[in-house]
């Protein structure tokens, strides 16, 4: 489909926290989105997803204690069980793919530990710009035109995100 997207937290850092993939509500829009064309692939991905993806392509939650998280993470022992193969919108994490002004942007989402101990030093600012040539290529601006929904906005979580650069002018 598209190239390996590098990862910006390390995948120790990212499993032990207790962010991302838990949830205040069944519902949250912090919940993963699903590319159509992830859902429809072949694979150990789409074998996973088939029956953890809701009707509008967004990851099922599973509730523990009052409280929810994605259905493919394991609270209790600190595992996605689909790590490896995870979702697009999941490899982006911390980055979010969103709106500004009508056209897909690439922003990051301050809450996230290990932005807020790294954002303003030379590692982040080397992934931003490894950012903006991956999504340069042609494979993956086109895998994110032809997914509209993967860019949203979030009305009530603005002061948490920060805006990096505009994919198209």
């Amino acid at each position: 489909m598209i190239e390996s997207l590098p990862q910006f937290v390390p995948q120790q850092a990212c499993l032990s926290c207790d962010g991302c993939c838990r949830f205040k509500e069944a519902d949250s829009c912090w919940r993963p989105y699903v590319a159509p064309e992830e859902a429809r692939s072949k694979g150990r991905l789409a074998e996973a997803l088939a029956k953890d993806i809701d009707e509008n392509n967004y990851i099922k939650t599973a509730e523990e204690k009052g409280c929810f998280h994605c259905a493919f993470f394991h609270p209790a022992d600190h595992v996605c069980h689909v790590y490896a193969i995870r979702p697009f919108e999941c490899r982006l994490y911390p980055f979010l793919l969103t709106k500004e002004k009508n056209l897909p942007a690439v922003s990051v989402h301050l809450s996230c530990p290990y932005v807020q101990e790294h954002e303003h030093d030379g590692s982040f600012k080397r992934y931003v710009r490894a950012l903006k040539e991956y999504f340069r290529q042609g494979n993956v601006l086109k895998f994110v035109l032809r997914n509209p929904s993967l860019a949203k906005r979030y009305p009530q979580h603005e002061n948490e995100i920060k805006h990096l650069f505009t994919l198209v002018q």
